[in-house]
């Protein structure tokens, strides 16, 4: 038994009908591990209901003793920053249902707090009404309708949940519908600007799998329909789409026998892809792929600045 803690030293990583322990951080003899029991990037509020609700405890860790005090839980801005727009939407919803200031999305007391917990209410409605199984097109307007929130109460910041979430639903649902390079480019958000917030360790597990559907984006928008639109864009930001996917790839190939373990499946199956991917790419010549390497680091600046490509 493991306990909890919302700020945790281990991970746990499910390989199948294998659990392991992962470490997040150098762990001396005497140290307790923790793991977290929940999602540890939800804001304090829902952490703490749902801990109460699913394991029956008051959280007191490091990160909760906190309270609101914390990455999970900032705005980009005072609350009477709020868009009118979204501060009357808020009054509307909230005069037809009372429901919505729920207790678990709480942010403060006042009238503008209010409002934002009823905003954060509804974003999170739309979230779990995306995750339901159903029809794609309306899973795509639900994370569109939540993504709208978000981003037009003008305080949101990329990394608070549940912005990363519906980010991260809405790219596999391009992913899904072939929409190749709009997903590309959600992921390239979430690497280089929500990411490193959420997950301080590079080689954090969460990490490494969203590295790895970024470089999957990029492989299926190469051998896609819409890839000399795409290569075409990209050449006149400064961007090698090949160049970028071998980097993002060795990036994962790097990370994974730390965050999975290099005898997991998910380490084996990189590896295959990196084979594959390295034969086709510089057909056994080692020189092309450094090259290639090369050439990603000279343009990862103006890799990085294409996360300014998506509205939200």
């Amino acid at each position: 038994m493991v306990n909890h803690s919302c700020e945790p030293n281990a991970v746990v990583v499910n390989d199948g009908p294998i659990v392991t322990l992962r470490s997040l951080k150098a762990i001396s003899s005497n140290e307790e591990i923790f793991i977290s029991y929940i999602d540890n990037t939800e804001p304090y509020s829902r952490r703490q209901k749902e801990l109460k609700d699913r394991y029956f405890f008051t959280c007191t860790c490091v990160k909760c003793s906190k309270g609101h005090d914390t990455t999970s839980d900032e705005w980009a801005g005072p609350f009477d920053k709020i868009s009118q727009e979204m501060k009357d939407f808020a009054d509307s919803q909230g005069q037809t249902n009372p429901a919505l200031l729920d207790p678990s999305n709480s942010v403060g007391d006042d009238d503008d707090a209010k409002r934002l917990q009823i905003l954060q209410t509804l974003a999170y409605e739309k979230l779990d009404t995306a995750r339901k199984p159903g029809n794609p097109s309306l899973t795509a307007s639900e994370l569109e309708e939540g993504f709208k929130i978000c981003h037009d109460t003008n305080i949101w910041p990329l990394h608070r949940q549940p912005y990363p979430a519906l980010r991260h639903e809405l790219m596999v649902s391009l992913l899904e519908k072939g929409d190749y390079l709009a997903a590309a480019l959600h992921g390239i958000k979430t690497y280089f600007l929500i990411d490193p917030i959420l997950y301080r360790q590079e080689n954090h597990p969460v990490r490494i799998i969203h590295k790895w559907t970024l470089s999957m984006s990029f492989l299926f928008l190469l051998s896609g329909p819409e890839y000399e639109d795409a290569l075409s864009k990209m050449d006149k930001q400064g961007v090698n789409a090949v160049a970028i996917t071998w980097a993002l790839l060795r990036e994962v190939n790097k990370g994974v026998n730390f965050s999975h373990g290099e005898s997991s499946s998910f380490a084996k199956k990189v590896w295959e892809k990196m084979a594959e991917v390295g034969n086709g790419l510089g057909g056994g010549d080692l020189r092309q792929l450094t090259r290639l390497e090369t050439e990603a680091a000279q343009q990862w600046q103006s890799f990085k600045e294409m996360a300014s490509w998506t509205e939200f």
